[in-house]
């Protein structure tokens, strides 16, 4: 295949994974349809199903998506400096983006792991290797001392996790939401929870 042609295909397919994740965030898993996820990609049916066969093809498609971003996301923490303030900037693009699709979206697949167990198992596989790669960059950051050597790297890893989608998922829940002042808290926050102890000061 030409270098064209798989850029060509790859667009496309990128293409396909946005409308549908417009769709899934609008209509919900099951009440979107191969042709309306066709419409909001610009193309015909026939032309979408030569690049997946099935909503479930594309779900899956969506959570690598996922993964692949969650992994480049976690190795550019592990390369900071400054952990804490890595973390914080990363929580706050997160919850100060245009991501109402997405979260929508990620609403919609709990809902649908409760009924669906190829999601419900698809979720939970992305999920435990999220966590767990976290924990990993937080126990080298542990043994630099950018936070707190004393936390347990799992527990902490599950409360950010925990935190993170709590607060993304009252977003898209509430359309109240203050977004700039829990920014301001979560940093708050998060910045307590991690910081090292301080120095002890020997008295002579």
């Amino acid at each position: 295949m030409r270098l064209p042609d798989r850029e060509l295909q790859a667009d496309r397919r990128a293409r396909i994974l946005t409308a549908a994740v417009r769709c899934f965030g609008q209509h919900g898993i099951h009440q979107a349809s191969m042709q309306d996820i066709a419409a909001e990609a610009g193309m015909s049916a026939a032309n979408l199903y030569r690049y997946y066969a099935s909503k479930d093809a594309i779900v899956e498609a969506i959570a690598e998506h996922e993964r692949e971003e969650t992994v480049t996301l976690l190795a550019e923490l592990e390369r900071a400096d400054d952990f804490i303030a890595a973390l914080l900037s990363l929580l706050d693009g997160t919850l100060r983006g245009d991501g109402r699709f997405q979260i929508a979206l990620g609403l919609e697949i709990i809902a649908e792991a409760l009924r669906n167990p190829r999601v419900a198992a698809l979720y939970r596989r992305l999920d435990v290797e999220a966590t767990a790669a976290l924990a990993r960059v937080i126990e080298k950051a542990a043994e630099r001392r950018q936070i707190d050597p004393g936390l347990d790297p799992s527990a902490t890893a599950q409360v950010l996790v925990a935190l993170a989608d709590a607060v993304l998922w009252r977003r898209g829940a509430d359309p109240t939401f203050d977004t700039a002042s829990a920014a301001r808290t979560l940093e708050v926050l998060v910045t307590r929870f991690l910081a090292p102890p301080p120095a002890r000061v020997e008295r002579r």
